[in-house]
């Protein structure tokens, strides 16, 4: 959220641009682009209500795993089982940070993830680490 703000009073922001943080943030803008570029993902789709959670979930399947928008790491994610889980998680949600839309994903059960970082100047790319988590698949502890 502050680098938004920085880049809109045109503070130079060293590494990631603010359009490539939104573009990850925004899981549904994120998730089409996987699909524009032929990578492979988890069903999803969002909700901005639990009527609308509700209808999804019938598309997607259980197990689901919502979560806010805007959000990298763990907080509000939470994988859920059956329609009353949904339906409170995403009013708790909601209720927690008003008007955000939440993506709803198919949960890949036995899946593992992982994650390279690396840095690039331009020409060069370096990675830096590969890690696998140790944690659920799409619940983020922090790392």
């Amino acid at each position: 959220k502050l680098a938004e703000k920085l880049s809109r009073y045109g503070v130079k922001i060293i590494g990631t641009s603010f359009e490539s943080l939104d573009l990850a943030e925004d899981r549904g803008s994120f998730s089409t682009l996987l699909k524009e570029n032929n990578i492979p993902y988890p069903q999803f789709d969002t909700a901005e209500t639990a009527d609308e959670a509700l209808a999804v979930a019938k598309e997607l399947d259980f197990p689901i795993l919502v979560r806010p928008s805007y959000v990298l790491g763990g907080q509000g994610m939470k994988i859920v089982i059956n329609e009353k889980e949904l339906e409170e998680h995403v009013i708790d949600l909601l209720n927690k940070i008003p008007n955000n839309k939440l993506l709803l994903d198919h949960y890949l059960e036995g899946a593992i993830e992982a994650e390279a970082d690396a840095i690039c100047d331009g020409e060069e790319v370096y990675i830096i680490g590969i890690m696998e988590h140790i944690e659920p698949c799409g619940i983020h502890s922090g790392d």
